[in-house]
């Protein structure tokens, strides 16, 4: 709407931008009003016509974009709030599947491993310090979620731990000390 030679919305759009003074302006405690005796006497810019049309043509634009851009970053902070978790996740996911380090040969076989921590166990049982437990069914090809390096091989948690004391508290054979100290060096163990 023109009035004389001013353009009403680059006016709109001007007190758009100094809502705060406007709000210092209004009277009434249950239903805000601004009042014109306030708003009256207040200053405010007037640019030629033509500029004012090439303003509020430009605003125009700008405006429906920034409102995409406070949508954008809404996703933005959901995003950046999930990253580290997912971060986390996706690391340790890597790491289960083998895919954080290289895979060297030096490395040796998981299955010799497990050799060892069964001989261990089968110790641990002729001292009488567990007692030997029914073997655990085989793991069959359904129940792999993923695959693993070559050097590799998918156990059932009980193939490597044995009962410790009456509350029935795990132990892990072979390499619990080494385990344990990892667990407390790293904070998200927990």
């Amino acid at each position: 709407m023109v009035f004389g030679q001013i353009l009403f919305s680059s006016h709109y759009y001007f007190l758009l931008r100094d809502v705060d003074w406007i709000k210092t302006s209004t009277t009434g405690s249950t239903m805000l009003h601004v009042s014109m005796q306030n708003m009256l006497p207040r200053l405010i810019p007037i640019p030629p016509y033509s500029e004012q049309k090439r303003i509020v043509k430009r605003l125009n634009e700008l405006l429906p974009e920034i409102d995409e851009l406070k949508i954008d970053e809404g996703k933005l902070d959901v995003l950046r709030e999930a990253f580290p978790k997912k971060m986390k996740d996706s690391i340790l996911q890597c790491a289960v599947e083998g895919k954080l380090t290289e895979q060297l040969p030096s490395d040796g076989d998981a299955r010799d491993l497990l050799k060892e921590i069964q001989k261990e166990k089968d110790l641990l049982v002729k001292e009488g310090k567990t007692k030997k437990h029914k073997p655990l069914p085989e793991i069959s090809e359904d129940e792999i979620p993923f695959d693993i390096p070559e050097n590799w091989c998918w156990v059932r948690l009980g193939s490597i731990s044995y009962d410790h004391d009456q509350k029935n508290r795990m132990k892990i054979l072979h390499t619990s000390t080494s385990l344990q100290s990892t667990m407390k060096q790293t904070s998200w163990a927990t």
